[in-house]
């Protein structure tokens, strides 16, 4: 039998996204402030950043719910789908 733990995997992906984007931005921020402030290096700014943007990152996934980040598709037709084909003649 199929495990299917996953079958909707929208809220780990979301999290993940969240700690991936956190991460990027918290070395790119910590990197920045290394090479602005004289007594920090680049990559202890770095690194301090990564951990600090990806606990930022963590929290501020929580805040957007599952289906605003991605909806689940509807299984109904567009508007007018069913609707009768008159101008055919």
């Amino acid at each position: 039998m199929a495990d299917h733990r996953y079958e909707d995997d929208r809220l780990r992906r979301r999290n993940r996204s969240g700690l991936g984007v956190g991460a990027a931005l918290g070395v790119a921020a910590g990197a920045g402030l290394g090479f602005v402030l004289p007594g920090v290096a680049a990559v202890t700014g770095g690194l301090v950043g990564a951990g600090v943007g990806t606990a930022v990152g963590r929290w501020l996934a929580t805040r957007v719910s599952v289906d605003e980040f991605d909806p689940n598709v509807s299984k109904r037709p567009h508007v007018g789908a069913q609707a009768p084909d008159i101008d055919t003649d």
